[in-house]
């Protein structure tokens, strides 16, 4: 008489579906969407609920910072980050962004901004010459802007 206990067709069943699921954990893919990242820790509580430039038409958030002062004897990197407003969701807009240059009231000068990351463009600045300086960040059409300005 054998003593040993039979395992039920059940019992291997529940361990064949445990062992696929271990299996699969391996190539959960659990990277954000193609088009969002998240902000760095240190600037999300910041940005969360301020908004400096928000774009009306749609809805989202910008700011612009400088590695360097802008000033007319050395180049200086302008940085626009993009982010879903009342979030720390950064997120690219849109639209593809560009940038307008307007210096005393001249014609404006239009620049690409280059895509880095994300939610994040930049482009390098230098100026010409000193005075009042209109800094435009637009849509293809101009329905969507926000603008900033600088006294070099």
């Amino acid at each position: 008489m054998n003593c040993t206990p039979k395992k039920s067709l059940l019992h291997s069943s529940y361990m064949f579906v445990i062992l696929l699921l271990f299996i699969g954990c391996g190539q959960l893919d659990v990277t954000p969407a193609a088009k969002e990242a998240t902000l760095p820790p240190e600037i999300a509580s910041r940005k969360q609920n301020k908004c400096p430039m928000q774009f009306p038409v749609s809805g989202i958030c910008s700011s612009a910072t400088w590695s360097s002062p802008p000033s007319i004897s050395a180049s200086s990197i302008l940085t626009i980050t993009f982010w879903k407003q009342g979030t720390s969701t950064l997120v690219d807009p849109p639209f593809a962004p560009s940038l307008l240059i307007t210096h005393d009231s001249e014609k404006p000068l239009s620049r690409k901004l280059k895509h880095t990351t994300i939610g994040t463009y930049t482009h390098t600045c230098r100026f010409g010459r000193s005075g009042p300086t209109t800094m435009t960040i637009t849509n293809k059409d101009g329905s969507d802007t926000v603008s900033f300005h600088l006294n070099l």
